[in-house]
Order: C-alpha cells, then sequence, then structure tokens
C-alpha cells in the first residue's frame, strides 16, 4: 500500500507558513502523515504550526531547541516518517493541488522508477515593496524543480542514497545529495508539470548563496567519476596473459578484445551517466561487458542487456561464463539474436536506458541502425558510446551523430584514478562517447551533411 509522508521544515516563516501547510492539506491526493520540524523559530511560527496539529490528526510537530539548519531539520522528519514515499516542502514555498497526484501516478506505473521531480515556477512574494520587485531578476520564472520540494522519492530508495549533508546550512546540502543520489543510479523522471511554487523574498537562503558551495559539489562529483575501482580480476588476468578461459577450463589466445584503457574509458562513462540501465551491442568474451558491470557494480538495481547471436557457436559462451565467474551472472540479461531484431522488442516495451555500448557487426548500416533505436530509448543526459572509431564505417556513423541537436561529444577525461593510481588517458581515439542533451525532436525532413 502506497502511503506518503510530507516533511516540512520551518524557521520564522510565520509569514508564509500558512499558505505552504495550506497547499499540502489541498492535495488531491492526500499524503497520510505530514510531519513538520521546526528550527527553533523565534517568531509566531510555533504558534501557528500548533494551530494547524490541533485540527488536522495527519500532522505531526517536532520543534528543535536549537537552529540547526533546514538539512539537519528534514534529517530528523526522514527519522519519524513512517510512509513509503517521501515529499519535502520548506515552510515559505507552496505545492501545485496536484503535485502528489502527478508524482504517484508516474512511480506506480514505473516500479522501477525511485525518484520524480517536476518542473517548479518563482515568483516575487506580494509583500516585497515595488522597488525591491524590481531588483529581482527572474530569467526562467518556469524551470525543471531539481530542488527538495520538487522531489517525490521512495523512502526505500532515499535509504539507500543516505540523508541530506549538515555541513552547512545552505542549498548546497540538497545539490550534494542530488549528485550521491545520481552517482547511486537513483532513477528518476521530470515532469513537465508544474509541482512547486517556489518564493523568491529578502531572505531566500540561495538567493544570498556564494557559488563556492555549488563549484565544490559539483567538483567534487566530477572527480569522482574519475576514480575508479580495480578491473575484476577476471578482466585483468585477461588482458595481462591475453589468454582467457572456456566454460570446459582449456586457456585459449585472446583476440577481437578491447584494451585495458578502453575498459576502464568504459567504466568512466558508465559512473558518469550514473547509468543502472544498459545496452550492450556485442559481447564475445566479456571484456567490454565486465568493466560495465563492475562499474554499475554499487547499482542496488541494474538491467544490462547484452546481444551477440553469436555468443555460443563463435565465442563458446566465454563472455557468459566470464560474467558468471565475475559474480555478475544475475545482473544482466542475454539475447541470443541479432540487435536489429532485439532492439526494436526493447523500444516497443518502452524500455529507457541511460548508458549503450556499441560494438556487433561494424559496417555503416548496421551501426547506424544500433544507433538509431538506441536513440530512441536513451535518455536525456544518457551516454552512448561507439566502439573501434578508428574503422572508416564507424566514423562516418560519429560524425553523423555530431550533426544531431539533441546530442554533444564528450571529450576523453585526461586521467582516471584505479584503484589508487593516476592513468594518464592521452590522445585516445578509439571510443567516440556521445551525450543526449535533450529530446530527438528533428524535423521530419531534417538533415545535415556529414
Amino acid at each position: 500500500m502506497t502511503t506518503i509522508s510530507v516533511i516540512l521544515t520551518s524557521f520564522n516563516d510565520a509569514a508564509y507558513v500558512s499558505e505552504a501547510l495550506d497547499s499540502i492539506l489541498a492535495q488531491t491526493t492526500p499524503p497520510s502523515e505530514i510531519i513538520i520540524v521546526d528550527d527553533a523559530s523565534t517568531d509566531g511560527t510555533p504558534a501557528i504550526l500548533a494551530e494547524y496539529a490541533a485540527r488536522d490528526g495527519r500532522i505531526r510537530m517536532e520543534r528543535l531547541a536549537e537552529n540547526g539548519g533546514a538539512a539537519r531539520g528534514r534529517n530528523r522528519g526522514i527519522e519519524l516518517a513512517s510512509g513509503t514515499l517521501l515529499a519535502f516542502l520548506d515552510a515559505d514555498d507552496r505545492w501545485t493541488p496536484d503535485k502528489l497526484t502527478l508524482q504517484t501516478a508516474a512511480l506506480d506505473a514505473d516500479p522501477h522508477l525511485d525518484a520524480v521531480f517536476g518542473m517548479v515556477r518563482q515568483f516575487i512574494s506580494p509583500e516585497l515593496s515595488a522597488a525591491e520587485a524590481a531588483r529581482i531578476a527572474i530569467p526562467n520564472p518556469i524551470a525543471p524543480g531539481y530542488v527538495v520540494g520538487g522531489l517525490l522519492i521512495r523512502n526505500a530508495a532515499f535509504d539507500a542514497i543516505g540523508t541530506f549533508s549538515v555541513e552547512d546550512r545552505s542549498a548546497y546540502s540538497f545539490l550534494e545529495w542530488y549528485l550521491r543520489a545520481r552517482e547511486r543510479c537513483l532513477t528518476e523522471r521530470l515532469l513537465a508539470k508544474i509541482v512547486l511554487e517556489r518564493r523568491i523574498h529578502r531572505s531566500n537562503m540561495t538567493r544570498s548563496l556564494t557559488g563556492m558551495y555549488y563549484l565544490r559539489a559539483v567538483k567534487a562529483a566530477l572527480e569522482r567519476t574519475r576514480v575508479l575501482p580495480a578491473l575484476p580480476d577476471i578482466l585483468h588476468d585477461m588482458l595481462k596473459t591475453q589468454t582467457v578461459q572456456t566454460p570446459a577450463g582449456e586457456r585459449i589466445k585472446l583476440h577481437s578484445n578491447i584494451d585495458e584503457l578502453s575498459c576502464s574509458l568504459l567504466a568512466h562513462f558508465v559512473k558518469r551517466a550514473h547509468a543502472s540501465r544498459i545496452i550492450e551491442v556485442g559481447f564475445a568474451y566479456g571484456a567490454s561487458a565486465l568493466a560495465i558491470a563492475s562499474a554499475a557494480a554499487t547499482c542496488a538495481r541494474i538491467e544490462h542487456h547484452i546481444f551477440d547471436p553469436y555468443q555460443q557457436r563463435a565465442w563458446q559462451g566465454i563472455g557468459i561464463e566470464n560474467m558468471r565467474r565475475a559474480g555478475f551472472g544475475d545482473r544482466f540479461t542475454f539475447h541470443d539474436e541479432l540487435s536489429e531484431f532485439g532492439l526494436p522488442k526493447l523500444v516497443e516495451a518502452g524500455y529507457q536506458c541511460d548508458f549503450a555500448f556499441i560494438d556487433g557487426n561494424h559496417t555503416f548500416d548496421h551501426v547506424l541502425l544500433d544507433f538509431f533505436y538506441i536513440n530512441r530509448m536513451l535518455a536525456v543526459g544518457g551516454i552512448v558510446v561507439f566502439d573501434d572509431e578508428w574503422i572508416p564505417a564507424i566514423r562516418k556513423v560519429t560524425h553523423y551523430v555530431e550533426k544531431y541537436p539533441a546530442y554533444q561529444r564528450l571529450d576523453m577525461p585526461p586521467h582516471l584514478t584505479i584503484a589508487g593510481k593516476t592513468i594518464v588517458v592521452g590522445n585516445h581515439r578509439r571510443l567516440a562517447a556521445f551525450q543526449k542533451t535533450a529530446q530527438d525532436e528533428r524535423n521530419w525532413d531534417w538533415y545535415e551533411e556529414f
């Protein structure tokens, strides 16, 4: 049974908290409980909260003895929450009436989804004078609501990520949490509906926030994508000895595999995409699959689809066996069919992926067809990597993808840190990586020379 816990934090918000609570109580999908954590307010906020609590039995109020910041208050609310879903609201903001209805419907429709965001509309608080209001610039009144008030998340998913940072009393704590959540493969969706109205007033914490906190969080997250665990022992042994073991235990010469640096770069891009839903075309001895699976090993849930109709008769089932030996046997789905037949089935099923690696048939038409279907499934922000760009046919495809308005070629990182050792990437020309930056909405007659 779905139950929703709403956590509202307040500090000296007497002028606004009634509007916030009224927006919670007006939800078309009512919450099961409303937990209010007052952060040692010194104005009339506690009296207003007590009045609401006396009127509605779902409201539970806790007053902190010392002011500790919004993150600390939210963490305390989470400790008290019993719902299967968690939602948050600051006392100076308000929700649209259908916020919980829209977001619970999205979670109900996709059991794989962990969290849902919506759009946010910013507005200038009416108590500001005309002169004060004139000094406030809101370049994007309606924007993606990747803020705490725009979130609805499964309690279990939040628990797997961890609580908000209390390092400083700023909106940095949510950004730090969100970046950490993405690293842990949070599966999320942004609704194109306004769910939050964010008030701009004299005391907005984020208006006075310097960029230092944001830059620090983003920089730390980017650096973490370059820090990779050691490659799996089986993969390391394959690359070192240039041999591979058959399911029967025979050692044979390794061939047609990607090299160690390429394996590490694949792992880097999987981490950068925060990927838990993966498509891989081509399997062979499983070198790339092992690198990808190891990078996604911290994900609680993973869907890794691998296509290779030649796995048994040409590669003796060694790729499957290596994944099993490495402990990834239950973390991938093998498709014994050509990708041009299998990928359309995933499209028809409504599958969406965060990362794709194309390393199957290397003719121009096959590579382009693989990308055609993967493009239809790749989420915005997702990454697709092509192997062997040095081959003219594949380089022709990547030149075409560069023209797509919804894709951006990614530079190779200057270095990677693997098991404490720094590796300089240098002038790597084997892999080509692209990130999807927007929905693919080209006109029906779109064409660019390539």
